[in-house]
């Protein structure tokens, strides 16, 4: 996949920049930038991930979960992580 192809949600839309540039952690576009010129650096979505989880932002880090799985179909470890950490916060 290469970077012009990357999906919405891993680099916001001008729509939703506009509204949220200044909403979004400098750490966040930073992530969000490395996946973008290198969709095929695994290291970047589970750095964006565990950022998210610690800004409580579930809903983006199912979103980066799915990109991730699109990217990476055969890299079933990464359910693993994902069923332990929803283990974790029950």
């Amino acid at each position: 996949m290469s970077s012009s192809t990357t999906p919405d949600l891993l680099y916001p839309s001008a729509d939703k920049a506009a509204e949220s540039s200044h909403n979004i952690h400098e750490d966040e576009l930073r992530l969000r930038e490395r996946i973008k010129e290198n969709p095929t650096d695994i290291l970047p979505y589970f750095q964006l991930i565990q950022y998210l989880e610690t800004q409580e932002s579930y809903g983006q880090v199912r979103e980066i979960y799915e990109e991730f799985h699109t990217t990476f179909p055969f890299y079933s470890p990464a359910w693993t992580f994902t069923i332990e950490r929803r283990i974790g916060k029950r």
